[in-house]
């Protein structure tokens, strides 16, 4: 839930929880978030207290999702400094984890979608003030 969701509506963990009961926040810059919630909703699963389909789980495992693809749009950046877009920065993730895992990239299409893609990047980079 966003924070001025969370802070501004009714029956939210916030407005449930005890004045004295300790809480816990994620933030969605977080890389570590989705990864928790994720197991936050296997535990709640494994333990009996909620199924896959319960409202609770559904929009758990749809906050891991949107922090995932926003989440870098959070993190300060120095004045000036050039920031991807969701949509770079999901596909600079892309490529890191591919080469990652090994991937060579020796079909020649998707080399030259990729070394495309790359050159437009710094393209951007260099023309940028």
């Amino acid at each position: 839930m966003r924070k001025k969701d969370e802070l501004t509506l009714e029956h939210t963990c916030m407005q449930h929880a005890h004045p004295e009961e300790m809480v816990f926040v994620l933030l969605g810059r977080d890389p570590a978030a989705p990864i928790a919630i994720r197991m936050w909703v296997s535990e709640r699963v494994l333990r009996g207290k909620n199924g896959y389909s319960d409202t609770q789980i559904v929009e758990a495992m749809e906050c891991a999702a949107t922090m995932e693809r926003e989440g870098r749009k959070w993190v300060d950046a120095p004045p000036g400094a050039v920031v991807p877009s969701t949509g770079h920065a999901k596909a600079i993730q892309e490529i890191d984890a591919a080469l990652f895992n090994g991937d060579t990239f020796d079909d020649p299409a998707v080399r030259a979608v990729l070394s495309a893609y790359v050159e437009r990047w710094a393209r951007e980079l260099r023309e940028r003030p």
